[in-house]
């Protein structure tokens, strides 16, 4: 997963280890001038093996949001999106979980900004004949 965004691009490898076996993990590469620079390797704080870490991933700006869609905090493969705010150099970050999440969702296997907020899907939830839910998170970015 690629996402790009002026002058930076976050690329997401949910295959990395770095955690444990398919823990992943994204990078933020910035343009100077003509040359792209890594500015920092995004890694989940309470990162696991298997979270699939940027399975889903969106740029806007100073905000980067990765998706997570097999971690478990909520049951198996239950899925948490991390939502990353640049300051200066560096990336801080905070984990959102459905509220109502449970095993099976994989919520953040896509997430994407709509206008100053931030839509996540759900796959994973939806009973027979339905294909899902999508979640739009209002006030869980930072202005444009």
């Amino acid at each position: 997963m690629v996402a790009i965004d002026g002058d930076s691009i976050a690329a997401g490898a949910i295959d990395r280890d770095d955690q444990g076996t398919n823990s992943g993990a994204a990078y933020v590469f910035v343009r100077d001038g003509a040359v792209w620079r890594c500015q920092q390797k995004l890694l989940a704080d309470d990162g696991k093996p298997d979270d699939w870490f940027a399975q889903g991933l969106a740029l806007r700006g100073d905000c980067v949001v990765v998706g997570a869609n097999a971690s478990n905090e909520n049951g198996r493969k239950a899925g948490a999106v991390y939502v990353f705010t640049r300051q200066g150099d560096r990336w801080r970050q905070r984990r959102l979980l459905a509220a109502d999440g449970r095993e099976g969702d994989v919520f953040g296997q896509s997430v994407a900004f709509a206008g100053d907020h931030l839509v996540a899907g759900r796959p994973g939830r939806g009973g027979p004949g339905q294909v899902g839910q999508v979640y739009v998170l209002r006030g869980e970015i930072p202005a444009k």
